[in-house]
């Protein structure tokens, strides 16, 4: 599960949900969701920020962001399904 993964990060940089909140401009809540699984497929966005906040790259980025895709059921048409997640600018 996604949100396990984002826990994992988050204490191996020993960091609070306030703290990666403020680093990623996410609400607390948004993350304690995320990390609950009550959000399992945050938006590509969301996840690009996270990865930025653990200074994530390479294969490593991929696969983190590669773990938070969307399905492709009941994708709106022109609605990315994935996470693009090339380093954000």
């Amino acid at each position: 599960m996604f949100g396990e993964l984002v826990r994992e990060y988050r204490r191996a940089s020993v960091l609070t949900q306030e703290e990666l909140a403020a680093r990623t401009g996410v609400s607390v809540r948004g993350i304690r969701k995320i990390e609950t699984g009550v959000v399992a497929a945050p938006r590509p966005s969301t996840v690009r920020l996270l990865a930025d906040a653990f200074n994530l790259a390479g294969e490593e980025r991929e696969r983190f962001c590669g773990s938070a895709s969307r399905p492709t059921t009941g994708a709106a048409p022109g609605e990315s399904t994935g996470c693009a997640c090339g380093r954000s600018t």
